[in-house]
């Protein structure tokens, strides 16, 4: 994941009429209008407006299981992680803490 820390350019153009718009240089040059908000495809809650922009992760990172009989899965598609036995994946473990 990337920093919320991002550079931006902001411009006008003619299509623009007038009004100043974002453009989000790390996701691939989508315009964003100020004051809106966005899920990125890798899982970042973004917002700007036109003093700042910031971005924090949606995904909560399992940290404190068993790792030696335990492995951590991210489902991209939901943003977040099942912790499962190595040995019968269909077997959850217990996650005593997490980040995020």
């Amino acid at each position: 994941y990337f920093s919320a820390l991002q550079t931006l350019i902001i411009f006008t153009t003619p299509l623009n009429r007038g009004r100043e718009r974002l453009f989000d240089l790390p996701w691939n040059g989508v315009l964003h209008e100020f004051n809106s908000e966005w899920k990125t495809k890798d899982c970042q809650s973004c917002s700007c407006s036109k003093e700042t922009m910031g971005c924090c992760s949606l995904v909560i990172t399992p940290m404190d299981y068993d790792k030696e009989k335990c492995e951590s899965i991210f489902y991209e598609e939901t943003c977040s992680y099942k912790v499962v036995e190595k040995a019968d994946p269909s077997k959850l473990c217990k996650v005593h803490g997490a980040v995020g």
